[in-house]
């Protein structure tokens, strides 16, 4: 039977941590991995309970000087920490994954990988993001926004947001993967780079049987937070996402012009949802998949800070 683990960077609280890979684990999981980067705010407490549940690496000077320099940005640390993984455990399968993202698999992972032909070397999932409706008093239910390249669909929504999206989503569109541990194989955070002329040979998951959650907005403090922290708007983004920083970083920075852009880009009235999943640029969360994540986590942890 195929084994796949997940792997992590993140500085979310321990809590949450257990919640997100307990999210994992019932779908099969073997022992995520969660390499914590800031881990001087973790207790000795949280260091134990987090032990006993997942694997976590420490990513602390020693860690770093054994490494290379520390990098600057998160994206070269995830990277350099995904190669650490992928040397380290003996998995047959590897899904990046950010705490902010939610993995739904409709069916075992034994069964969606039987019968593949041995050639295929990752399994790519769309992602979708999470659309909330603003008097929601929990964060994990809302509904989906999906990925669109219709522009008469797209142009249903408010002229002001729609330079910041891409391909009808306001982060990254092109899925996250699992991929295969093999030598001649490098992981990105998003696919497979084969270390040859050949190209990955990919098997593109069907959205009906399993996609990744992404919900980068959990309340505007948070998001201002978000926003604040990352001033260093780097080469990585994509154009849509470089628009949207421009307007922030236009915008000063303010408070308020950041609660705007959330508040556009991640809520929406019942009514708004439902014209939106009219031209297909929503749809409903499966059940299965709320309920799986409420089963992770405490009934008081779901809701809105």
């Amino acid at each position: 039977m195929p084994t796949w683990t997940s792997v992590t960077t993140t500085n979310a609280p321990a809590w949450y941590i257990l919640g997100h890979a307990r999210h994992l684990l019932d779908q099969g999981a073997f022992k995520p991995i969660y390499f914590l980067d800031m881990p001087e705010i973790y207790s000795s407490s949280d260091f134990e309970e987090l032990q006993r549940n997942v694997r976590i690496v420490l990513c602390n000077d020693d860690y770093w000087n054994k490494l290379t320099a520390k990098p600057g940005s998160v994206p070269k640390r995830q990277l350099i920490n995904l190669k650490v993984a992928r040397a380290f455990c003996a998995c047959d399968w590897f899904l990046h994954l950010d705490s902010d993202e939610f993995l739904h698999l409709e069916r075992d992972f034994a069964d969606l990988t039987h019968g593949l032909p041995t050639e295929i070397h990752e399994i790519r999932l769309q992602n979708f993001e999470r659309i909330i409706s603003p008097d929601a008093p929990t964060w994990h239910t809302g509904r989906f926004r999906v990925p669109c390249w219709d522009t008469a669909a797209l142009s249903q929504y408010p002229e002001f947001i729609q330079p910041f999206l891409g391909l009808g989503l306001a982060n990254y569109y092109h899925g996250k993967s699992f991929v295969k541990n093999r030598p001649n194989l490098l992981q990105g955070i998003h696919g497979a780079i084969r270390k040859s002329e050949f190209e990955v040979i990919r098997f593109h998951l069907p959205w009906e049987a399993g996609f990744v959650g992404h919900y980068q907005f959990n309340g505007y403090e948070a998001f201002y937070k978000r926003i604040t922290n990352k001033r260093q708007f780097g080469g990585a983004l994509l154009e849509h996402e470089k628009a949207q920083a421009r307007w922030i970083a236009d915008a000063n920075f303010g408070r308020d012009d950041i609660f705007r852009i959330a508040k556009s880009l991640f809520e929406a009235q019942d009514t708004e949802a439902e014209r939106y999943m009219e031209h297909a640029l929503f749809r409903e969360m499966p059940q299965a998949y709320t309920e799986r994540l409420a089963n992770a986590f405490d009934a008081e942890q779901l809701r809105f800070p």
